[in-house]
């Protein structure tokens, strides 16, 4: 559910937060650490209060208790203390808007909420002029 007072535009305010996170255009594959976060699992429903993330590149290689994970050496560290990671959100029953400004609104602002993809159930391309492939 989007709630109304959600911002028109968050996916700029988010990916300006986020922007520590390697590019996957990027060719280069800089090894880094996120550190100190609090992290849930899709996979067990926990917390862990003190997680360590390792990404290579555009992957995530690790996850898990700080003393469970091996950073490699030379691994950039990225102090996420007071901030929670998550597994993206799939909404797999939405209705989006058919209009392309209404579309990115809804988008945007499922973005914000941690909605990472979804699958429009009952809006066809002959209806949504935004779907439409270009």
């Amino acid at each position: 559910m989007i709630h109304p007072g959600a911002p028109n535009a968050p996916y700029r305010r988010h990916s300006q937060q986020s922007s520590s996170w390697p590019d996957p255009r990027s060719r280069r594959s800089p090894r880094s650490a996120r550190t100190k976060a609090r992290a849930s699992s899709s996979a067990t429903a926990a917390l862990v209060e003190n997680a360590t993330l390792v990404v290579d590149g555009a992957k995530l290689a690790q996850a898990g208790a700080a003393a469970d994970v091996r950073v490699p050496s030379g691994a950039r560290r990225v102090d996420l203390r007071g901030r929670t990671v998550m597994p993206m959100i799939v909404d797999t029953h939405v209705h989006l808007s058919t209009t392309r400004d209404a579309l990115l609104r809804d988008l945007r602002a499922r973005a914000y909420w941690g909605v990472s993809a979804v699958l429009s159930m009952g809006t066809t391309a002959t209806r949504c002029s935004a779907c439409t492939m270009r």
